[in-house]
């Protein structure tokens, strides 16, 4: 009971509206994104714009396939393992590398028996368990250092 009424309040209108003016969150609750208040928040604003213009991000395995990829690069860059440039030339082969490899598993599938599998497999990111914890680089490098 005291778990639901914490949920209910943290997503009431006045605390979504004072979370939002703080910069902590964006509000779930469209009629506090309305709100003149918080509209004029850089944050909400550069949001709420591209919510009105933009797409859900796909899930197929082409758009999956960059997740943990760029994620690596970005820890290599973070823990100041990796340059910019050396992580982010190393994550460019290892995407073009795994679009190959998707592209081959996708190709195999349609070739077995034609039904479209592949098609399914690019459509819904299942093509092999991609972007679950795939990585281009040693686990100690993703780390920054040995664990």
């Amino acid at each position: 009971a005291l778990a639901v009424e914490l949920i209910q309040r943290l997503t009431s209108p006045e605390v979504q509206k004072t979370l939002a003016l703080a910069g902590a969150i964006i509000p779930v609750d469209p009629t506090v994104l309305a709100d003149p208040e918080v509209a004029q928040s850089p944050d909400v604003a550069g949001y709420v714009a591209a919510l009105a213009r933009g797409l859900p991000l796909p899930t197929y395995a082409y758009a999956n396939a960059q997740w943990d990829i760029v994620a690596n690069a970005s820890e290599l860059m973070w823990h100041r393992a990796r340059t910019p440039e050396e992580a982010l030339t190393a994550a460019q082969a290892a995407l073009v590398a795994e679009v190959a490899r998707i592209a081959g598993v996708v190709a195999e599938a349609d070739a077995v028996d034609g039904s479209g599998h592949g098609d399914d497999q690019r459509r819904h990111g299942h093509a092999d368990g991609l972007g679950h914890g795939a990585s281009p680089l040693p686990r100690a490098e993703r780390a920054g250092g040995p664990d």
